[in-house]
């Protein structure tokens, strides 16, 4: 458990604070349970202001083309 080295880090401040975390993270990712992430979550998607109608397919991790509408005046 790391919950000493939580409470530890909690009490201080500035940059003590800061090196305490991340030192933490690195015995957690070194010592304790070292793995990688292999996905990123992460997904921006930038649409235009002629977009009448947007879905994110969240099976597929993507736009839902089959739900995706553009102003007829803007075409």
């Amino acid at each position: 458990s790391v919950d000493s080295e939580i409470d530890e880090c909690q009490k201080l401040l500035d940059q003590e604070r800061l090196q305490c975390w991340a030192d933490l993270d690195k015995l957690i990712m070194e010592d304790v349970v070292p793995w990688v992430p292999y996905l990123d979550a992460t997904n921006v998607d930038i649409i235009s202001e002629n977009v009448t109608q947007y879905e994110y397919d969240q099976f597929s991790g993507e736009v839902g083309y089959a739900h995706l509408a553009v102003d007829e005046s803007a075409q």
